[in-house]
């Protein structure tokens, strides 16, 4: 199976040439988009090289109805550059105003919206979603998954590196033990987006949040990312999750 990065509902470009919105960016980091718009847009920012173009896996597209932000009619969304991004440009279909794009500012965790910050409404970080919601609970939002057949939330790619560690960690909500035992699947991905080893593997490399687990107690599981992987994907089943972190395991000497 191949899959091409930050590719989530792509719009024809023929569509989008309301407006184009511009700026310079650094590859390989986290930014945010905001703008303004009196209905819920659509848009993709492309992502170009030094020499202008547009390479594989170089358009993030979304529809707004799920990035609204805390303010009426704003519209937020978070990502990372790829790793060959100079420039960031905003293509919308309609009538936006108020565009800035920001450099988001460092974070231990390596994921988006970890803790699902953004709003009940807002899924930033996460590329796809099926039978899942984000609900205010009374310590904070979390995400519950649908323990149906098709429940299901997929990570946004992280940006890793080739035989470094990362370890994936869960806080489940609510009170008392979940009957239930929740599944988290991890791939990696190649710079062109490309899912590394038989796609077969990527249901072996999976991570079983077991039910007897306390809610507060944060389990994980390490992974190790494999030769030429530059992007870590993780799929959630089954569960109500507080918080979801990706971090990088330090090597011995470095600093955390």
């Amino acid at each position: 199976m191949k899959k091409i990065f930050f590719l989530a509902f792509l719009l024809p470009g023929t569509l989008l040439s309301a407006a184009d919105f511009s700026a310079e960016v650094r590859p390989d980091a986290k930014y945010r988009v905001v703008l303004t718009a009196p209905a819920p847009p659509e848009w993709q920012i492309r992502f170009t090289d030094a020499d202008g173009n547009i390479p594989l896996g170089g358009i993030l597209s979304s529809r707004g109805e799920r990035y609204r932000g805390a303010e009426k009619n704003t519209y937020v969304r978070e990502f990372y550059t790829p790793h060959f991004a100079k420039k960031a440009t905003l293509r919308t279909k309609d009538k936006v105003e108020n565009v800035r794009f920001e450099a988001v500012g460092d974070s231990k965790y390596l994921n988006l919206n970890p803790e699902f910050r953004l709003g009940s409404e807002n899924y930033s970080g996460y590329a796809r979603t099926t039978q899942s919601v984000i609900r205010k609970g009374a310590d904070g939002n979390y995400l519950e998954v649908s323990d149906s057949r098709y429940g299901m939330t997929l990570t946004d790619p992280v940006p890793v590196t080739p035989g470094r560690t990362y370890r994936v960690s869960l806080r489940r909500e609510g009170p008392g033990v979940p009957k239930k035992n929740s599944g988290v699947y991890i791939r990696f991905l190649d710079k062109t987006g490309n899912v590394l080893d038989n796609q077969r593997n990527y249901w072996k490399q999976s991570f079983t949040f077991y039910s007897n687990w306390k809610n507060d107690f944060p389990a994980s599981k390490q992974f190790t990312a494999p030769p030429s992987a530059a992007f870590l994907e993780c799929l959630l089943l089954d569960g109500k999750f507080a918080a979801f972190y990706l971090t990088e395991e330090k090597k011995r000497g470095e600093a955390r």
